[in-house]
């Protein structure tokens, strides 16, 4: 469930420790990557292959190699299709887990089924949670059941990195089966809750992080109320791929200075690409991190950078690591 980050032991003495096992990152080859969700995982309102499309092409012309996992390869386009990168795991009217009261299933009982049939997947884009607003659902009690959904795909998965998308704002439309037709408040609160449980996650070291759908996409970008339409699927392609990209930066390898208690790293990472910078006196991970202290968030601006850190290196020494933000 932890990252895999680079450690740097800092000893008076300046020397550096890479913790075995770790890996570094690769520039360009992303592994498999699983799209994982309800219709607009699909692609539904009428554009095929959704954000799966535009996802393909961002990442292709940055640069990146990898592969769409799922057992679904349905409402694909020719650029998908040619390219061998049709898979899928979207299915229309999915909730988070299955309620009572809804005909359709749910992903928190299905996704070992479906891992269990694909390639394990590096990169897990996890969207849903809209057809529980859309029918009013236990709406209160939705970001519990995505948190539990997160719990099952990390036990699946523990070495994977999880991108979660906030759900998009909707109005009336012809799948609503809610009291209201204004869902812009249970939209806000179940989005509010998200963000809480991804916090909380990355803080205790999970591999996972957020993408703001909600915030990239108006009611403009809507074809029926509920799906994104053609623009507004290649704002979410261009969303996704900015989130993959964005890998927490590593130091470099001779990127370390001491000076009395002043410990300077320097580090290398894309412009634009937001971190976190965490220290402890303990390389022990497991099973929290109740041992490190956060020192800052913040996002490259230039590359390499250097971060110097006040704090007294009390045993004589302290150790170091990047994580997403």
């Amino acid at each position: 469930m932890f990252l895999r980050p680079r450690y740097i032991s800092v000893y008076l003495l300046c020397l550096i420790l890479f913790c075995p096992g770790t890996r570094a990152v690769a520039t360009t080859a992303l592994g498999n990557i699983w799209p994982l969700g309800d219709s607009i995982t699909y692609g539904a309102g009428g554009t095929a292959g959704g954000y799966r499309d535009p996802l393909y092409s961002k990442l292709t012309a940055a640069g990146y190699t990898f592969t769409m996992v799922g057992n679904r390869t349905d409402n694909s386009t020719a650029l998908l299709n040619t390219a061998g990168q049709a898979r899928h795991e979207g299915y229309p009217g999915y909730t988070i887990a299955n309620i009572v009261s809804s005909s359709f299933g749910g992903l928190y009982e299905n996704v070992a089924t479906w891992y269990s049939s694909i390639s394990q997947p590096d990169i897990i884009l996890l969207m849903i949670g809209i057809n529980d607003l859309n029918h009013d659902y236990d709406i209160a009690t939705a970001p519990d059941r995505l948190d539990l959904l997160i719990t099952r795909l990390f036990t699946l998965c523990p070495e994977g990195r999880i991108i979660v998308a906030s759900v998009l704002d909707a109005e009336d439309n012809p799948y609503r089966g809610g009291a209201t037709n204004n869902l812009t408040a249970s939209v806000s609160a179940y989005n509010a809750g998200m963000t809480a449980i991804v916090n909380q996650r990355r803080d205790l070291g999970q591999n996972i992080s957020l993408v703001d759908m909600n915030a990239g996409l108006t009611l403009a970008d809507l074809s029926d109320g509920l799906h994104p339409n053609s623009g507004g699927y290649t704002k979410m392609g261009d969303l996704w791929a900015n989130a993959i990209m964005a890998i927490p930066p590593s130091f470099s390898t001779n990127g370390i200075s001491v000076s009395g208690e002043t410990v300077s790293l320097t580090a290398t990472g894309a412009a634009g690409t937001s971190y976190s910078l965490w220290a402890s006196t303990n390389l022990m991970l497991s099973p929290v991190m109740d041992t490190w202290t956060k020192l800052t968030n913040s996002t490259v601006t230039v590359s390499p950078f250097t971060i110097t850190d006040q704090g007294a290196i009390t045993n004589a020494q302290r150790f170091y690591l990047f994580c997403s933000p």
